[in-house]
């Protein structure tokens, strides 16, 4: 009689309770050849985790049925389970990845603005609603009560000694990744504190001005840009610029994150500082001489600072443009030509700037101008949804070559050396094969991205050999830039390998 009686509150509670494990198998069969360290795993590993799954599962639904703790079950169930599994699947439908340390940044480091435009290109809201109306559901219509209280607490120790002794469900992966976040973020406030200069550095042009820029682009598919090959003219600046231009094709980004992307791009490791991982460019810079400046088109939270804002704060100058207080929509990326132009007016005869573009950030319809609406929608796409995205993401890069050029053409005027670097911090999947899914973060889409030097007709004349040695088809990944930036300004340390810059004659 029992049985028949709440055999409806039963399945509600099977169904409920179950979908976080659901969920959890969706992404593990779906993502299980994913190219990433968080979800390459051999057939039969998956086949073990489906079966740990199950187990969880069927323990957590015999303790609800079991327990008259019912709110106990709930509360463990949802800060265990519910929420960082709902965690894990927004994380995948945002990134691609598993929730880490990166997109935990991404979280912080938002604000209402950018918030509700991501809202607006993804459905994760959908299945985060889901989540929670299933889940008032479950609670006001399940009313199952048992007079053994000894079956519930047994089953309440098995529920919690299966989730924190076995490494299964996200709440093992979403408290290390909290730890390993803000270890991140004192780290990065230790920047200058734990700071040890580097003295004796060489320097072949030290008594001449220089000038270096380093340009971050953002979400750029190198794949898009006409200048490697794109069936658009998306580059026509760069394109004309060709023969100053030095492409290199064969570039990967270590991260598909902006977070951990700039931070390995700026970071160094030297033999003789005791504090390597807190050691940047931007101190090498300053230890050199040089007077450094940041300008960011990217948004800068109030209460938390990414690490990215944190090492722009290290420079002698610098300005987040597009903070979370700006009355525009949006800020295009010529409105940093007006610091820029500031920074080359300056006094200081040696410099770096670094210029971090908003580029083809989503929502790409706010990426450009109305004059650059350049690329109409093709006929020729399976998908008019997806056909609407691939041409604001082309419009957004013809966008981005206009400003690089605008770069270029004020470096043209500087007296001395200078170069600069083109680079992004990732790439984009922008839906351009059936293969894709909106918003995921896919190889190789998200990793092949623009690596791209210009140099002065002054720098050309005085290093015409070290142009020569480049090889533009060597494999490289981004998070050796520093040390590309330090050979490409000629400068050298004992304790930094040049061999791990691209310009490097050596392949590594």
């Amino acid at each position: 009689m029992m049985i028949k009686k709440y055999k409806k509150s039963h399945i509600i509670a099977f169904f409920i309770l179950g979908l976080p494990f659901f969920a959890e198998f969706y992404l593990n069969i779906s993502y299980r050849e994913f190219h990433s360290e968080f979800f390459v795993s051999s057939l039969a590993r998956t086949i073990i985790r489906l079966i740990e799954l199950s187990a969880v599962f069927l323990t957590t639904y015999i303790a609800y049925l079991l327990s008259n703790h019912k709110k106990m079950i709930l509360l463990i169930w949802a800060l265990l389970i519910y929420i960082p599994t709902s965690l894990n699947i927004i994380s995948v439908y945002v990134s691609g990845f598993l929730i880490h340390e990166d997109f935990l940044s991404v979280i912080f480091n938002t604000d209402i603005k950018e918030a509700t435009n991501c809202l607006k290109d993804y459905s994760v809201y959908i299945f985060w609603n889901f989540f929670v109306i299933s889940s008032i559901f479950f609670i006001k219509s399940t009313k199952i009560t048992y007079r053994n209280k000894y079956y519930g607490t047994y089953a309440i120790f098995l529920l919690i000694s299966e989730l924190v002794v076995m490494d299964l469900l996200p709440f093992h992966t979403v408290i290390t990744t909290m730890s390993e976040y803000y270890s991140d973020m004192k780290e990065a406030k230790e920047y200058d504190k734990k700071h040890e200069p580097l003295n004796n550095i060489q320097n072949e042009l030290k008594d001449q001005q220089q000038t270096y820029v380093i340009v971050i682009g953002e979400s750029v598919d190198r794949k898009h840009m006409s200048i490697y090959g794109y069936n658009r003219p998306t580059t026509p600046y760069f394109d004309n610029l060709k023969s100053e231009l030095s492409v290199f094709k064969n570039v990967n980004t270590a991260h598909a994150f902006t977070s951990g992307a700039v931070k390995s791009m700026f970071q160094l490791n030297t033999s003789s500082n005791t504090n390597n991982k807190r050691y940047t460019l931007i101190h090498f810079f300053k230890d050199a001489g040089f007077k450094t400046f940041w300008f960011s088109n990217q948004g800068r939270a109030k209460v938390f600072d990414s690490v990215v804002t944190h090492l722009g704060k290290l420079c002698d100058e610098y300005k987040f443009i597009n903070d979370s207080d700006v009355s525009e929509t949006s800020l295009f990326d010529e409105f940093l030509l007006k610091y820029f132009r500031k920074a080359l007016q300056d006094k200081a005869k040696q410099k770096l700037i670094v210029l971090h573009l908003m580029g083809s950030h989503i929502p790409l319809k706010f990426r450009y101008p109305k004059e650059f609406r350049k690329f109409k929608i093709s006929n020729n796409y399976y998908d008019k949804r997806k056909a609407t995205y691939v041409t604001y993401y082309d419009n957004s890069i013809l966008y981005t070559d206009y400003i690089l050029n605008k770069i270029i053409n004020l470096l043209k005027f500087q007296n001395g050396y200078s170069a600069m670097l083109y680079l992004s911090d990732h790439g984009q999947d922008i839906n351009d094969t059936k293969e894709c899914e909106l918003g995921t973060r896919t190889w190789p889409n998200s990793y092949e991205v623009p690596f791209i030097i210009w140099i002065s007709d002054e720098y050309k004349n005085k290093n015409s050999a070290f142009i020569k040695s480049w090889n533009t088809y060597i494999p490289y990944v981004t998070d050796k830039t520093a040390y590309t930036i330090i050979d490409l300004a000629r400068m050298k340390h004992q304790s930094i390998d040049l061999s791990k810059s691209i310009l490097s004659r050596k392949k590594f």
